[in-house]
């Protein structure tokens, strides 16, 4: 009975353990080479949007133009990424519930723009470019 508590006890450990260690790497850029993405990026034909801060946040709106919004001003969808290496265009996406595995965001190389594939919501990509703050 006490080895059967114990057993249960550090796999509950080693649960929040690894729990812990995702939340803590889940908005960080993780390669060192890796070029953070900051900004607001703008559909021109829907006005729908997502702001992007370079320590791996980003807030989003892809189904309206005015959104909910934060205290802050930025819509209340939040979402965090990272890349895999320097070079890579596709981040990893850490979403809510609601929106995991339902769209996909591909940069270009300059990191002047993204591709939103969202499938539930249209076919192909939409091109999102960045604007500036003014």
């Amino acid at each position: 009975m006490i080895i059967g508590r114990h057993s249960l006890v550090m796999r509950q450990f080693s649960s929040i353990t690894a729990l812990l260690a995702v939340a803590l790497t889940a908005g960080c850029v993780s390669f060192p080479g890796a070029s953070p993405v900051s900004g607001k990026f703008v559909h021109r034909e829907t006005g729908t949007y997502a702001v992007f801060q370079d320590r791996g946040r980003f807030y989003y709106s892809f189904r309206t133009d005015t959104p909910a919004l934060d205290r802050h001003g930025l819509p209340r969808r939040l979402g965090f990424y990272d890349f895999a290496g320097a070079a890579n265009t596709t981040p990893h996406l850490a979403l809510n519930s609601f929106d995991a595995g339902r769209f996909t965001i591909r940069f270009s190389e300059s990191r002047d723009r993204f591709y939103l594939s969202y499938p539930a919501q249209f076919l192909g990509e939409r091109v999102y470019e960045r604007v500036s703050d003014r």
